[in-house]
């Protein structure tokens, strides 16, 4: 009897051990030197050893965010940065009502890139302009009413919408494409649209009977995954199939997938929102997207607002702007994954795995709402 319930006390403090101290990794944190606590936007931009963010002014770093550059916009002091895209020299910088400016010397000239965009009466980009997307052979570029493709580093522009039979749509936010080949994917926010040829036809796909607004778009497996607004992560492959739920141990309801991130077979999520303990923040998934982990940081140093998600060669990086200071939260991802491999499912509430449609004609979106699975663990 003795050796039992020792045996019993023994699994409890390893569980206890891990509930506490498994998901937490040597995360420290780096602030963006340089960066007016006046100017601080929620647009980022990454790649490789380089990040640029904006709201009044441009700024960029080199050197993974330890050191950045501010630089001076042609813009009223109304406006404010929505996309940022950097290649090679060449910056592009998206600007609400303005348009697109490019500059191909880090920042020091100006010059519109609006060849194309359609501009309402008031010579404004049809109310408001939204983002960037930047491939090797291809530019994209979206208003609140139209989504278009320039093939010449946006010196001109093609309306998608009413040039490509079967494309996007008027009155749409575009919230991102996805390119891979000659195949693309383009976010509408309550629709997606498809393209196998390069952008010159186009398929709209996965309807949307609910309503549900899309914020976030990632190819896996043959699939998209698609990050929502308050109602998780869905998985999408064909028409037949329909949509897929993710949410396992997922605090959906309240949240927002802003991006993902991916490493070797592993995702990450950022997300923001949150209501109490099921609060938003960095989520990971070490079985392709099934069943996600919160990653907690320590214990001083809780993110629960992840804008945004930047792998920089082995480290992962969380971009916080809380009190109106950019710092970062970065630490070692092999450390990350392997700490929240050790404990997939510690401290979250047991659920099965989810694989029925999402919603159709009939269905709608009510199984969303009746299949809410765990609270995000990591309490």
């Amino acid at each position: 009897m003795e050796n039992k319930i020792i045996k019993a006390l023994s699994i409890c403090l390893v569980i206890l051990i891990l509930s506490f101290g498994t998901l937490r990794s040597q995360w420290e944190v780096v602030y963006a030197n340089g960066v007016d606590s006046n100017d601080v936007g929620t647009v980022f931009f990454h790649r490789g050893d380089t990040l640029a963010t904006g709201w009044k002014n441009l700024y960029y770093s080199f050197d993974g965010g330890k050191n950045w550059v501010k630089k001076n916009l042609p813009i009223s002091s109304g406006e404010t940065v929505t996309s940022v895209v950097i290649v090679g020299d060449s910056i592009y910088v998206g600007v609400r009502n303005y348009g697109i400016f490019l500059s191909t010397d880090l920042g020091e000239s100006w010059i519109e890139r609006n060849n194309g965009l359609i501009m309402d009466d008031q010579g404004e980009l049809n109310w408001r302009f939204y983002r960037i997307d930047y491939f090797d052979d291809v530019m994209f570029t979206s208003t609140l009413r139209h989504c278009y493709s320039s093939t010449d580093r946006g010196e001109n522009w093609v309306v998608l919408d009413t040039l490509l039979n079967g494309g996007p749509t008027p009155a749409i936010i575009t919230l991102g494409v996805l390119k891979m080949g000659n195949e693309i994917w383009v976010n509408g926010y309550t629709r997606l649209y498809h393209s196998i040829d390069n952008g010159k036809s186009w398929a709209k796909k996965g309807e949307n009977y609910g309503g549900i607004r899309y914020s976030s778009l990632l190819l896996r497996d043959e699939g998209l995954l698609i990050g929502t607004s308050e109602y998780g992560i869905l998985y999408y492959r064909n028409e037949e199939e329909g949509y897929k739920i993710r949410n396992k141990w997922l605090p959906y309801k309240t949240i927002t997938i802003n991006s993902f991130a991916t490493y070797e077979e592993y995702i990450f999520a950022a997300s923001s929102g949150g209501l109490g303990p099921s609060y938003a923040g960095l989520f990971l998934s070490t079985d392709g997207g099934w069943s996600w982990n919160r990653v907690i940081f320590d214990s001083t140093n809780v993110v629960k607002q992840a804008l945004d998600v930047f792998i920089i060669r082995d480290t992962i990086m969380i971009p916080d702007i809380s009190n109106r200071i950019l710092k970062f939260h970065r630490a070692p991802i092999k450390e990350v994954i392997s700490k929240v491999k050790q404990s997939v499912g510690i401290g979250n509430e047991e659920g099965e795995l989810q694989e029925e449609i999402f919603f159709d004609k009939k269905t709608r979106i009510n199984k969303v709402q009746d299949n809410f699975v765990g609270n995000g663990g990591g309490k």
